[in-house]
C-alpha cells in the first residue's frame, strides 16, 4: 500500500470510528482527536528514510496498516479459562492493579479501598464525564506529537489511565497489565496513560505486556504515556515487555521532572516482531535527574529500538542511560540517546552507556549515542560496545566442568543481570529476572546469581 493510500485509510477509519470513541460528544475532545488526525495527515507515517524510525521499519506494519481495534462500550472479559488472579505478578506487592485486554479495560479493582492519596480514572470515563481534567493532558499530548504513530495514538486510543498520587499514599506501588489474545489479530490497541507524581510524593509503576494464546497473523500494541514528576518526588517505571513474535508493539513516553525530582525508567524488551520504546524527558527543575535503563533480549527475525531524548533545561542536572542486548538468530537491536544540553544549564551531568553481546554471527547492533551541548559547565560521557562472548571465559568454565551451552547461557546472564540489579524495587526486580530467564537457553534461576 502507497503511503498516500495508507494516509487515506486512517482518515477513513476515524470518520467510522469517531462517534464511538470516548468523549465524541464532547467538543474539547473530539477537536483535540481532529487536530491529532490532522497532524497525522501532514506528518504521515515513518518510511526507511526518517532517520528516527531508520531502524523501526522491520516487517511490514508501515504498508500494511492494521485498523484501530474495535470500539467497545463495554468492559473486557478474559478469556474463560483465566481470572484477574492468574495473571498476578506474585510478590510486587501492589497496592493497585489495572487489567487491559486487546487495548480494553477489566474492571477488577471492584470495591477494594485506594490507599489515601492514590486515585486511578479510567481515561474513557474521564472523557465522557470529566473532560475538564482530563482535557489538558490531551491538548499537550497532542501538541507534543512529532511523527505519524503518536498522532494516530492520540486520534483513536479508546482507553487509558490517569493515575494520581499525592503525598499522603506513601510508597505506592501500582501495576498495569496489558494482555494481548487471539481476538486482538489485524487490529492494533491504542491506550493512552497519565500520570500525575505531587511534589513530594512516591510510586513505583510496573507495566507489564504479555500475550496468550496464539497468533495466526499480525496485531499491535500502541502505548503513549505522560508523566508529571513533581519537585521532590520520585517515580519508578518499568516497562516489562514479552508480547507475541508477531506483534508490533509501540511504545512513548513523555516525561516531565521538577526540581529535586527523580525519575527512573526501566525497559525490558523480550517479545514482538518490532519492540519500539521511545522516550523523551525534560528536566525542568533545578537538580532533577533520570536514570534510564533496560535490557533487550531478542532472538530469530526479532527487532527492538530504544529512541531516548533527555533534555537538560535547568542548572545541576543529570541524567544517564544504561542499556545492554543480547542478540542472537538475525535480531536487531537498535540504540539511539540523544542528551541536549539547554543554554544556562549549568552543573549538568549526562553519562550514557551502551553494551551488546552478539550471540550469532547474524545477528546486528546499532548504537548511536547523541550529544547537543549549549553551555560549558557540563560534564557529559558516552560509550558504546559491540562484541561476542569471551572464548577464553567459556573455556574457563568449561575446564571446571560446566558444559558449553551452559557456560554461554551463564556468561549471557551475568551480561544482563548487570544491568537489572539495580533495578530500585525488589518485587520489579524479581519479576523482570523471571522473565529473563524464560528466555535463555537453560532458563537459569537469575535471582539466585545476584
Amino acid at each position: 500500500m502507497s503511503a498516500s493510500a495508507v494516509t487515506e485509510h486512517f482518515l477513513a477509519a476515524f470518520e467510522r470510528l469517531a462517534p464511538l470513541l470516548p468523549g465524541a460528544a464532547a467538543p474539547a475532545v473530539l477537536e483535540a482527536r481532529r487536530v491529532a488526525l490532522a497532524r497525522f495527515a501532514r506528518l504521515g507515517m515513518p518510511t526507511a528514510r526518517t532517520e528516527a524510525w531508520r531502524y523501526s521499519t522491520h516487517g511490514n506494519w508501515l504498508r500494511q496498516p492494521l485498523d484501530p481495534a474495535p470500539v467497545v462500550a463495554t468492559t473486557a472479559a478474559l478469556p474463560g479459562e483465566l481470572t484477574p488472579g492468574n495473571l498476578a505478578a506474585t510478590g510486587l506487592g501492589a497496592h493497585a492493579r489495572i487489567l487491559f485486554v486487546d487495548g480494553r479495560r477489566v474492571d477488577e479493582q471492584g470495591t477494594r479501598a485506594l490507599p489515601p492519596g492514590l486515585r486511578l480514572h479510567p481515561l474513557s470515563r474521564l472523557l465522557e464525564e470529566d473532560t475538564d481534567l482530563a482535557r489538558p493532558w490531551l491538548v499537550a499530548a497532542v501538541e507534543a506529537a512529532n511523527d505519524g504513530p503518536a498522532a494516530l495514538n492520540l486520534a483513536f486510543f479508546s482507553e487509558g489511565a490517569l493515575i494520581e498520587v499525592d503525598r499522603e499514599a506513601g510508597d505506592v506501588t501500582i501495576e498495569l497489565l496489558f494482555v494481548s489474545t487471539a481476538a486482538g489479530v489485524g487490529h492494533t490497541a491504542h491506550t493512552h496513560l497519565c500520570m500525575e507524581i505531587a511534589d513530594g510524593a512516591h510510586a513505583t509503576v510496573v507495566e507489564r505486556h504479555v500475550s496468550l494464546g496464539g497468533v495466526e497473523s499480525a496485531a499491535g500494541a500502541d502505548v503513549s504515556r505522560q508523566l508529571h514528576v513533581g519537585s521532590r518526588a520520585r517515580l519508578t517505571h518499568a516497562v516489562l515487555q514479552d508480547a507475541h513474535p508477531r506483534l508490533y508493539h509501540l511504545q512513548r513516553t513523555l516525561a516531565k521532572v521538577g526540581a529535586d525530582a527523580e525519575l527512573s525508567l526501566w525497559s525490558l524488551a523480550l517479545g514482538g516482531n518490532l519492540a519500539r520504546y521511545e522516550a523523551t524527558v525534560d528536566l525542568i527543575g533545578r537538580g532533577a535527574s533520570v536514570d534510564l535503563a533496560g535490557v533487550y533480549s531478542l532472538s530469530g527475525r526479532q527487532a527492538a529500538d530504544h529512541h531516548l531524548t533527555v533534555r537538560h533545561l535547568t542548572p545541576n542536572t543529570r541524567s544517564q542511560m544504561r542499556f545492554r542486548g543480547l542478540l542472537d538468530g538475525h535480531s536487531r537491536g537498535a540504540f539511539t540517546g540523544c542528551v541536549q544540553v539547554a543554554p544556562g544549564a549549568d552543573g549538568a551531568s549526562a553519562r550514557q552507556a551502551n553494551d551488546n553481546l552478539l550471540l550469532s554471527p547474524h545477528a546486528e547492533a546499532v548504537s548511536r549515542p547523541e550529544l547537543g551541548i549549549e553551555t560549558d559547565d557540563v560534564q557529559c560521557s558516552h560509550g558504546s560496545t559491540v562484541g561476542q562472548q569471551d572464548e577464553s571465559a567459556v573455556f574457563y568454565l568449561r575446564s571446571r566442568g560446566i558444559d558449553e551451552a551452559m557456560a554461554r547461557s551463564l556468561l549471557s546472564s551475568a551480561f544482563a543481570i548487570e544491568i537489572l540489579r539495580t533495578m530500585p524495587h525488589d518485587g520489579a526486580r524479581t519479576l523482570a529476572l523471571a522473565m529473563l530467564s524464560l528466555h535463555l537457553p537453560q532458563r537459569l534461576a537469575l535471582e539466585e546469581m545476584l
